[in-house]
């Protein structure tokens, strides 16, 4: 099972890039970091 780890480990690293992505634009907390989250993931 290579693959299914490998898809783990890419959206592992995706999230995080998203979320620094969120965190670059300023300050925010709880529901606002989520509410940016799903905009930037499509």
């Amino acid at each position: 099972m290579p693959d299914e780890n490998f898809s783990k480990n890419l959206l592992r690293g995706s999230l995080d890039l998203m979320m620094l992505s969120v965190l670059s634009k300023g300050s925010m907390y709880g529901y606002l970091i989520q509410k940016e989250l799903k905009i930037v993931s499509g």
